[in-house]
């Protein structure tokens, strides 16, 4: 019986052989099959042992919500890759699989371009970012955020609602930014559209390694003269945090922000929860009433 390697660098050689990978923009690096198969087993795709994947061991089923994303089975059946209708897993998926060779290189996989993100609005013309922008796109939007307060009074407190997590690694939504609606967008304002980087960094594996998942960073700096790591890029001018430094990075700027957001949100609290409000990112439903 072969090593779980060598399966994997089967499969590999057999998806490279009928798919073909020249689109790609890590081919012009000619990275060997076994190379290909030692990035991914190295990935978070392929690690095993991660809540991502063992979360539902317990259960030996993954929800159907669930699976697309957390399951390569579920994924091929959301895609359709196996007949059923697309956009809905309405198979049982086992728990036990990962995001493996043929996740996402399964021909129907590969033909992906278009992809409806959680506010409804389908995005079209997205190439091989398509597979990426299925997953990595957020779970919630202003519309659903907008339909959990329909009808309610803005200062009521009821036990009625709950705090709706956009869920992990949302980039695709914020790439997208107001056309995809997946940050909260209040009516009458004006928000950035998609952000269209110059090519050929202008999809997922322009930049990130389809393999490794890891951002390749040289070619930031190599542009952007002066700075020595991506988080000090800015393409934007004006002091955006309002805190007198207006060459800081983005990163910097977006970090000052959400400090001021959380200090916001703590003062809400004590003034209309009548208590204070904690936030454990690890834990449902993440926010918490903070008791001691």
């Amino acid at each position: 019986m072969p090593s779980s390697f060598h399966r994997s660098r089967l499969l590999l050689a057999l998806v490279v052989a009928f798919m073909g990978i020249g689109s790609l923009s890590f081919a012009q690096q000619n990275p060997t099959i076994e190379e290909i198969t030692e990035a991914w087993l190295n990935s978070p795709h392929a690690k095993k042992d991660a809540e991502a994947f063992t979360h539902w061991d317990d259960e030996s089923t993954i929800p159907s919500e669930c699976a697309f994303c957390h399951s390569g089975t579920g994924f091929l059946d959301y895609v359709g890759a196996d007949s059923s209708p697309a956009g809905v897993v309405d198979q049982r998926t086992p728990t036990g699989t990962l995001v493996e060779c043929t996740t996402c290189h399964h021909p129907t996989a590969s033909a992906l371009t278009d992809v409806t993100f959680p506010s409804g609005i389908e995005m079209s013309g997205l190439g091989k970012s398509a597979i990426c922008m299925i997953c990595h796109q957020g779970r919630e939007s202003t519309d659903s955020v907008d339909a959990s307060i329909s009808g309610a009074d803005d200062d009521l407190v009821t036990t009625d609602l709950r705090f709706l997590n956009v869920h992990y690694r949302a980039a695709a939504a914020t790439l997208m930014g107001g056309e995809a609606r997946g940050g909260y967008q209040y009516e009458g304002k004006i928000y950035a559209q998609r952000f269209n980087h110059p090519a050929p960094l202008d999809s997922c594996i322009g930049c990130h390694d389809p393999h490794t998942t890891q951002a390749e960073t040289t070619n930031c700096i190599a542009c952007h003269q002066g700075i020595d790591q991506p988080t000090a890029i800015r393409t934007t001018a004006g002091d955006i945090d309002g805190d007198g430094d207006a060459g800081e990075g983005i990163a910097d700027e977006i970090t000052t922000l959400h400090e001021r957001l959380a200090s916001a949100i703590r003062l809400y609290a004590a003034e209309r929860a009548g208590g204070p409000i904690a936030y454990s990112p690890g834990a449902y439903p993440y926010f918490f009433a903070d008791l001691d």
